[in-house]
C-alpha cells in the first residue's frame, strides 16, 4: 500500500473509532437494560430514559462542537469532547442511582457527539466534494465492524461482572481513540485566506437545512436510525418477556443484527456502480421496510419465533447499513468551509429526531413485538418518502 494510501487508511480507522463511540455506548448496554432495571430498582421506562438522555446529549452536542470547529479547528474540539466522554463514562460506572445515571449519560452523549461530528467534518475536509460520499462510506464500513461485537461483549460483561464494566470499557476505548488521534491525525480545517473563502463562511444554518441535497439525506437517515433506536430501546424487554432470553443471549441476537448492518455498509460497494447513490439509498430503505413488515406479519400470525424472524432482521439491518453508509457523505457534499456546521446539523436531526420518534412510540405503544415492528416499518416508509419527494436521481450538487 503506498504511503499516502496507508496514511489515509490509518486516518479512516482512527476516525471510525471516534465516531463509533455513540453506537458502542448504546449497543453495549442494550442486552442488559432489563438487568439494570432490577439492579438499580428502577422501572423499565426510567432505565430507557438513560438511553434517551444519551441520545439527546449526543444530538445537542454537534450544535456546540460543529460551528466552533469551523472557526477554531477540528483538533481542539476533538480533544475536549473525548475527554468529557471518558470522564463521564467513568462516572456512569460509579453511580448506583438511576436518576443520576440519566444525568451523567446526557453528559456522556455531549462528549461522544464530538467524535462523530469531527469525524464527518474531517472526511469532508480530506476528500473534498467529489470524494466525500465514498470516503464516508469507507469510514462507515470500518465503523460497522466494532458494534458487531459490542452487544455480545456487553452481555457477557453484564452477566459475569456487572453492567458497570461496560462503562469502564467505553472509557478505555475513548482513551485509545483520542491518543491515536493526537499522534496520527493532523489539523484538516481548510485555510481561509481570500475573500472567496470568507464569503463561503457566511452560509447559515437555514441555508444548510433548506439545501435539498442535505435535507433529503438527513431526513432519510433520521427515519432509518429511528428504526434502530426503537429496536434498541425495546428489544431487551420484549425478548426477556416473550422469549425468556438473558443478557448474553440478547447480546448474541443484537450482535447478529449489528452484523447485518455492517454487511449493508459493505454492500454499497456492489450497489453504487450499478444503481448510483440515489437508487442505492432507495434500495436500502426498501430493504429496511420489507424486513420490519415481514416481522410484523410473523408476529400477527402467531409464528413470530426468533429463527423465523432472523432473515427479516438481517434484511432490515442490511438496509439501514446501506442508508448509514451513503446518506452521511451525500448530505455533506455541497459544503466546504461549513462542513462542521453541516455535520452538526446532520447529527442533530439524527439524534434528536430519532429519540423523539422512539420515545413517542414507547409511550404510545405497548412493549410487544407486533406494534413495535409496525412502527419501525412506518419509519422505513418515511425514509423512502424523504428521498423520493426531496431527491432526484443522479442529481448534481453545487459546492458551497
Amino acid at each position: 500500500m503506498p504511503q499516502s494510501d496507508q496514511r489515509q487508511f490509518t486516518t479512516l480507522v482512527i476516525l471510525a473509532l471516534t465516531a463509533t463511540l455513540a453506537p458502542v455506548s448504546i449497543d453495549m448496554l442494550t442486552p442488559s437494560l432489563a438487568g439494570m432495571s432490577t439492579d438499580l430498582g428502577a422501572s423499565a421506562q426510567t432505565i430507557e430514559l438513560s438511553l434517551y438522555s444519551f441520545l439527546i446529549g449526543y444530538g445537542i452536542s454537534p450544535s456546540l462542537w460543529g460551528v466552533v470547529s469551523d472557526r477554531l479547528g477540528r483538533r481542539p474540539i476533538m480533544f475536549a469532547g473525548m475527554l468529557l466522554y471518558i470522564a463521564s463514562s467513568i462516572a456512569c460506572a460509579l453511580t448506583d442511582d438511576a436518576n443520576t445515571l440519566i444525568g451523567i449519560r446526557f453528559v456522556q452523549g455531549l462528549g461522544g457527539g464530538a467524535g462523530a461530528t469531527m469525524a464527518r467534518a474531517i472526511i469532508r475536509d480530506i476528500y473534498g466534494a467529489a470524494g466525500t460520499t465514498r470516503g464516508m462510506a469507507r469510514m462507515m464500513s470500518l465503523m460497522a465492524v466494532v458494534p458487531f461485537f459490542m452487544p455480545l461483549l456487553g452481555g457477557v460483561l453484564a452477566d459475569l461482572v456487572g453492567w458497570q464494566a461496560c462503562f469502564i470499557f467505553m472509557s478505555l476505548l475513548g482513551l485509545f481513540s483520542v491518543v491515536s488521534y493526537f499522534y496520527l491525525v493532523p489539523e484538516t480545517l481548510p485555510q481561509r485566506n481570500n475573500d472567496h473563502n470568507i464569503a463561503r463562511r457566511k452560509v447559515g444554518i437555514i441555508d444548510i437545512l433548506l439545501n435539498p441535497t442535505f435535507s433529503q439525506h438527513a431526513l432519510c437517515n433520521m427515519f432509518s436510525i429511528s428504526t434502530l433506536v426503537i429496536f434498541g430501546a425495546n428489544f431487551a424487554f420484549i425478548t426477556s418477556k416473550q422469549f425468556q432470553l438473558d443478557s448474553t443471549a440478547n447480546g448474541l441476537v443484537l450482535a447478529l443484527f449489528n452484523g447485518s448492518i455492517a454487511a449493508g455498509t459493505h454492500v454499497v460497494w456492489w450497489l453504487m456502480p450499478r444503481f448510483k447513490i440515489h437508487r442505492s439509498i432507495l434500495i436500502g430503505a426498501g430493504s429496511c421496510g420489507l424486513g420490519w413488515l415481514g416481522i410484523a406479519l410473523l408476529a400477527s400470525s402467531g409464528h413470530g419465533g426468533l429463527p423465523l424472524m432472523a432473515p427479516m432482521l438481517a434484511l432490515s439491518g442490511a438496509g439501514s447499513g446501506v442508508i448509514m453508509a451513503l446518506c452521511s457523505g451525500a448530505a455533506l457534499t455541497p459544503f466546504t468551509h461549513n462542513s462542521g456546521t453541516a455535520s452538526s446539523l446532520y447529527l442533530l436531526l439524527q439524534s434528536l429526531g430519532s429519540s423523539a420518534i422512539s420515545l413517542s412510540v414507547g409511550l404510545l405503544l405497548p412493549k410487544q413485538l407486533l406494534p413495535m415492528a409496525v412502527a419501525m416499518a412506518v419509519c422505513a416508509c418515511l425514509a423512502i418518502l424523504s428521498k423520493v419527494l426531496l431527491g432526484q436521481p443522479d442529481e448534481e450538487t453545487r459546492e458551497i
